[in-house]
């Protein structure tokens, strides 16, 4: 009699899997469920936001991060009453109340970071700590920036004025304003700016509606790939 419920749940949890992931195994019941789980692999993000440039691996996300750009917040933090556009983000808040720290890398050893560069164990990856703060990178451009932030140095010099930056792609940026250069287009007027931040400002302060409108649309067209039942 014990053994009767266990025979019959067994093909009741299997039955239907017929989508294979190649690269895991693991099954899925529904293409578009195969589809979805890809991108953890590939790290394609097919729904891009507007307003922001952010992409995002499924429409709910995308349509739920929409909300950041209205100002709507509908989740409310019981503890300490801070309210958040998406549940997602009241989740990742509310760690901060229960101390819950859910991920972590077994396979790198604390001790490690005494040698200054270290490898992970587990995979191919090294790390490399700031000799200032507990911050640690996996690209040695990524710690050379960081560490332009306890040491204030500011190695690119704009050719037309005196002003410094500690990153490159500002000081592009700021030659814009000598150069008169404006490559980014509003996609809602004839506008043109000189910065990509500058535009999205722009968008949110007078198309708001529109551009959001324009991509809750999208993302609705987008719902499947072609091809997919």
């Amino acid at each position: 009699m014990q053994n009767g419920p266990t025979q019959r749940s067994e093909p009741e949890s299997t039955e239907g899997l017929k989508h294979s992931c190649e690269t895991c195994s693991k099954t899925f019941r529904k293409p578009s469920d195969l589809v979805r789980h890809m991108r953890i692999h590939t790290g394609e993000k097919p729904y891009l936001c507007e307003l922001c440039f952010k992409r995002f691996t499924v429409k709910s996300t995308l349509l739920g991060h929409l909300k950041t750009h209205t100002g709507e917040r509908n989740f409310e933090c019981l503890v300490c009453k801070a309210r958040f556009a998406t549940k997602c983000s009241l989740k990742v808040h509310s760690r901060l109340h229960t101390d819950t720290r859910p991920y972590q890398c077994e396979a790198v050893v604390a001790d490690a970071l005494v040698e200054g560069e270290f490898t992970c164990s587990e995979c191919p990856r090294s790390f490399r700590p700031c000799f200032a703060c507990p911050a640690v990178f996996s690209k040695p451009s990524l710690l050379a920036r960081h560490v332009r932030t306890h040491t204030g140095e500011r190695p690119f010099q704009c050719t037309h004025c005196d002003r410094r930056f500690t990153q490159k792609n500002a000081l592009v940026a700021h030659r814009r304003t000598h150069e008169g250069d404006r490559p980014f287009d509003c996609p809602f007027c004839e506008h043109r700016f000189a910065q990509r931040g500058n535009m999205r400002t722009h968008i949110r302060r007078a198309h708001l509606k529109r551009a959001l409108d324009v991509l809750e649309e999208d993302a609705a067209d987008a719902d499947a790939p072609d091809g997919v039942a």
